[in-house]
């Protein structure tokens, strides 16, 4: 049994994402990629740059990037060399509570990391109801399936393109409901809790007690 990271169900849930994008003064009406982290070499943000650009080229979307790191100035410049710059939103650093609005906003979140643990962001998009899009860079296949968004290669911009526009073609079968629910039943604090204590009494009760 392999104890996961918790996620905060109580702050991260579903939220209706009209009224988060007004909030926020988001677009209405075009699908929103976004991208919560730090804006570092690890995450491979540039992939998702020329992947958004494949994306964007086919619909009409918008990039949100929500975090800060080293790698800004590089990125804003590629946005420009790529000619998206208009559709890329760099907005800064958020405080945790106030990620869980972003996250509603959109229609899905993307993780294009070369190494990533648990990928704690994505469970946290899971949660609030949103599918996702992530690397096979470690942490992303154990929470990635099928019923949650899609996997793709790293380093592949195409492919990444690819997985995205395959979620955003599909959004019905990523009901906000059912993503919620499962992040509830594998990473709230009292489901992991209750397992970790059925482990110590399957145990417990093979051992002898001993």
């Amino acid at each position: 049994f392999i104890v996961p990271l918790l996620v905060d169900t109580e702050l991260f849930f579903p939220r209706d994402k009209g009224e988060s994008r007004r909030a926020l003064g988001l677009p209405e009406g075009i699908p929103i990629v976004l991208f919560v982290g730090r804006l570092d070499p690890v995450k491979a943000i540039p992939d998702l740059l020329r992947a958004f650009a494949l994306l964007s080229a086919a619909q009409e979307a918008h990039l949100v990037l929500v975090g800060e790191g080293p790698e800004r100035n590089r990125l804003r410049n590629l946005a420009e060399r790529l000619g998206i710059a208009g559709r890329v939103q760099f907005a800064g650093r958020k405080s945790r509570e106030e990620v869980p609005c972003w996250m509603s906003a959109a229609d899905l979140l993307a993780l294009p990391s070369s190494s990533e643990g648990f990928g704690l962001v994505l469970a946290e998009s899971i949660a609030c109801g949103r599918p996702v899009v992530a690397t096979r860079c470690g942490g992303p296949e154990d929470i990635i399936t099928p019923e949650v968004g899609r996997l793709a290669p790293c380093r592949c911009p195409e492919a990444l393109n690819d997985a995205m526009a395959q979620v955003l073609a599909s959004l019905d079968s990523f009901p906000p409901s059912q993503l919620a629910a499962r992040a509830r039943e594998l990473w709230a604090p009292a489901s992991i809790v209750s397992r970790i204590a059925q482990v110590y009494h399957r145990c417990l009760a093979e051992g002898n007690g001993q």
